[in-house]
């Protein structure tokens, strides 16, 4: 919510939301890998 309440109403760059984004980007990267780690275990 704090995200896009910067953006949209307060105009924030990426530099005034970083603080933010950097933990949902880490747990983001983090759930692709295991997925894809997951899914290439299903294909062997």
């Amino acid at each position: 919510i704090r995200i896009s309440r910067g953006i949209l109403l307060k105009g924030n760059g990426m530099a005034e939301i970083w603080p933010d984004v950097w933990p949902l980007a880490l747990f983001a990267i983090v759930a692709v890998v295991v997925a894809v780690r997951s899914f290439h275990e299903t294909l062997d």
